[in-house]
């Protein structure tokens, strides 16, 4: 039935030896093809099976993939991160270097048809890069943790003190890392940095909670995928932004001395929040429910009000921009207190001298 092969003779009568040739036609299909050639004599029958290489238009036969492989076998990254993967296919000469890429868990993470890696979900994933001539595979198994990336600027030592459970990887950016065993004590790493230049660290591990990163010269810190944190402080550094909406456990957190313009920060079980120094004009911490100590001072505030923080014992607001008239708003907005007097930093303000103290008395505040 294979109109490409043909034989001579393809028959006989007569006994003796016979020789056959055959005949094919060019196999300009893009694929190898196969046919079966049988003999029948009497009751005996030889059954011969050729098989013919494609073949290029100008009849050469095209060189074939021997194999494939993958610039790495296993990748770490934080969730929402990307990496690409590189193919090599030998030899390196090969025809048709097509290639088809595949994952596993597609949750977890995608891969495009160039091999770029994007992480969805906490999880692992086995990234398969498939030949189109011979099916050779190669794979890369991949694993999306938390993480914490941040930039850093300039040369010399820089440390950071991580606490929680397992192993943190931590990657400095300069081509080295290490792995580091968690525990419920402070861990501290330093580090130290030949070349001067932005360096951008990142920290990977499936139950982080502690982190300290005080005076880093970030300009950098981004902890949303990093849910599990308790504990930031992340003060005397450069920072313009910092966003902790996403660490729903952060119970303390310490930013002071950046220059923050703007703070978001609706974290019900922030108990101590400590944003002095920076450039703030406006906080809201309507959403820090349980907030007990509040240090704001020496930003560039107009306007403050806490009553919706019913638990909060010391707020410190010196050297803002508070009037007579704003003081006395945030006085009224202190919750009462029958216990032990609670203080109320005003030192520094423009309505310092102005205001009426006696609100804040009345409701058990010592304004100082």
């Amino acid at each position: 039935d294979s109109l490409w092969i043909s034989i001579s003779p393809s028959s006989g009568n007569q006994a003796g030896d016979y020789t056959i040739a055959i005949s094919v036609e060019p196999n300009l299909t893009g694929a190898d093809r196969s046919a079966t050639i049988s003999i029948i004599c009497g009751g005996s029958k030889i059954t011969i099976t050729v098989t013919q290489k494609k073949e290029k238009e100008d009849g050469e036969i095209p060189v074939a993939v021997a194999d494939v492989s993958l610039n790495k076998s296993e990748l770490t990254l934080v969730v929402g991160d990307t990496a690409t993967l590189v193919a090599t296919i030998t030899p390196a000469n090969a025809d048709d270097k097509t290639l088809t890429w595949s994952s596993s868990n597609t949750s977890v993470a995608t891969v495009s048809e160039t091999g770029l890696i994007t992480t969805h979900t906490l999880g692992e994933a086995i990234i398969t890069v498939t030949t189109t001539d011979g099916n050779k595979t190669a794979s890369c198994a991949v694993m999306a943790l938390p993480g914490i990336t941040m930039t850093m600027v300039g040369d010399g030592t820089v440390g950071v003190e991580l606490g929680g459970s397992g192993t943190a990887t931590l990657n400095w950016g300069d081509g080295s890392s290490e792995i580091l065993a968690l525990t419920d004590s402070i861990n501290y790493i330093t580090h130290i940095y030949v070349l001067f230049g932005n360096h951008t660290v990142t920290i990977t591990g499936a139950d982080i909670k502690y982190l300290r990163c005080y005076v880093n010269r970030l300009i950098t810190l981004d902890v949303s995928k990093n849910t599990a944190l308790t504990y930031l402080s992340c003060g005397y550094n450069q920072l313009s932004t910092l966003d902790v909406s996403k660490n729903t456990e952060l119970t303390y957190l310490n930013c002071s001395n950046n220059q923050l313009s703007a703070l978001v920060s609706k974290n019900t079980a922030l108990t101590h929040l400590l944003c002095k120094n920076n450039q703030l004009t406006a906080l809201d911490v309507s959403g820090n429910t349980a907030l007990r100590i509040l240090d704001c001072s020496l930003n560039q505030l107009s306007a403050l009000d806490v009553s919706e923080n019913m638990v909060l014992t010391t707020l410190d607001c010196r050297y803002n921009q508070l009037s007579a008239g704003a003081l006395n708003v945030l006085f009224g907005t202190l919750q009462g207190n029958t216990g032990w007097p609670r203080s109320i930093y005003i030192e520094g303000n423009p309505g310092e001298s102005g205001c009426n103290k006696s609100i804040a008395e009345d409701k058990g505040w010592w304004p100082w």
